[in-house]
């Protein structure tokens, strides 16, 4: 199984497995999204932004 070994700037160095990397990753990026519709729904739930339905977000998109 391939391992990574990451080094940053400052020299501090981690080595895992690929598989294990790739996880950690997807993991990072699926909190970064629910930050993000946390952050969206504040925004709702405040009156500071509003839903608009798909059927006028179609409607409003350009066409190819």
């Amino acid at each position: 199984m391939p391992t990574l070994h990451v080094r940053k700037i400052k020299g501090d160095r981690i080595s895992m497995p690929e598989k294990e990397f790739k996880k950690l990753l997807a993991k990072a990026e699926e909190l970064e999204d629910i930050k993000a519709f946390d952050k969206a729904m504040k925004k709702i739930n405040a009156g500071k932004a509003e839903l608009v339905p798909l059927e006028q977000v179609l409607k409003d998109m350009p066409k190819r």
